[in-house]
């Protein structure tokens, strides 16, 4: 891990800057980050198809469910670790720097930038969200920065030479070290965090609220799912809105523009179905009796989806306007050092 290091010394006033190539494919460090990536992937996948089971009404077929989303992500790990093995040669050259605001971990392996930017492209050219999204995060991590007042806790590893940086909920950055600096660099890491503390603030961890968000998201989309004749649609329209949501109240409030459109078009189609079954030979009589099914009436159950479409319009225009935070989006207000 020495490689091509280098570190300029001076006091703890002075940046602290060197140069490694980290083994992208062997660090147990990040072998455990992408284990813990890939596992929540598989619970992700795993609670999606589980849910798509459930309102379709076939709930014997969710521990098969389970059983694919976890084989798919365990084969997704083993291809992934293989493929930057093969395409970095297991070395990835990066840059770290220590100075009095905080830290900063740059990826200058310019085989990064490339990768990156194909899989923007193929996912671009292929319909693949995923993918796009994959490159995007890859290129929006190659520069990070974190300040000192939002990092929370330090893990030291002696002998891996490395020091993970957390917040209080998830570790932000790992600084991995020649074994020469690896002891200046934890004296930096000490000194950082002692001379600005993290606000209390930044120590309560945002996951409670996160996960309180997530199942009224849950439960808000749960009627567009099973909405009845003559309105019940495709199940690809309230899977996507579900999908943005959530990715809305983890990652970037950005994406719920796509929610706001998904609702959009469901009360579009919603609406336009009510009009042409107005339109039918129905009396208004025969026409409440058309509508009503097994499990209750249908015009409470449209009532439950307005009032759910109406908590993710919410919701997103509160995420877009500031008012609340991302999980992802409000780690990086508080770790930046300008």
């Amino acid at each position: 891990m020495t490689d091509g290091a280098k570190a300029k010394k001076g006091g703890t006033e002075q940046p602290l800057q060197w140069e490694i190539d980290v083994p992208v494919a062997t660090n147990p460090l990040l072998l455990a980050s992408y284990a813990k990536v890939f596992g929540l992937t598989a619970l992700i996948m795993g609670a999606f198809l589980s849910f798509l089971m459930a309102v379709s009404g076939s709930p014997d077929a969710i521990p098969m469910m389970l059983a694919i989303s976890g084989g798919i992500s365990f084969a997704l790990f083993g291809v992934g670790v293989l493929g930057m093995a093969l395409i970095y040669r297991n070395r990835m050259s990066m840059r770290f720097t220590l100075d009095r605001r905080g830290a900063r971990a740059e990826t200058i392996d310019r085989r990064a930038d490339k990768v990156a930017k194909a899989t923007i492209l193929l996912g671009a050219l292929t319909g693949r969200p995923g993918a796009v999204g994959t490159g995007l995060i890859a290129k929006s991590t190659a520069d990070q920065r974190a300040a000192w007042r939002g990092i929370v806790k330090a893990r030291f590893y002696p002998r891996l030479h490395a020091i993970a940086l957390g917040n209080s909920w998830r570790t932000v950055m790992i600084l991995f070290c020649p074994p020469e600096h690896y002891e200046a660099a934890a004296e930096r890491v000490r000194h950082g965090m002692a001379r600005h503390p993290a606000p209390t603030s930044a120590r309560r961890s945002p996951v409670g609220g996160l996960l309180l968000r997530s199942a009224l998201v849950v439960a808000a989309t749960l009627p567009l799912f099973t909405l009845p004749h003559p309105v019940e649609i495709d199940p690809f329209a309230p899977l996507f809105t579900l999908c943005f949501a959530l990715a809305s109240v983890w990652l970037i409030p950005l994406l719920g523009v796509a929610v706001i459109g998904g609702v959009g078009w469901i009360a579009g189609h919603t609406a336009l179905a009510l009009l042409d079954q107005r339109r039918s030979m129905f009396s208004p009589h025969e026409l409440y009796r058309a509508y009503e099914v097994a499990d209750g009436d249908v015009w409470a159950h449209l009532v439950l989806a307005a009032l759910g479409g109406a908590y993710l319009v919410w919701l997103s225009l509160a995420l877009l306007r500031g008012r609340v935070s991302s999980g992802l989006a409000g780690d990086l207000a508080q770790l930046d050092d300008d």
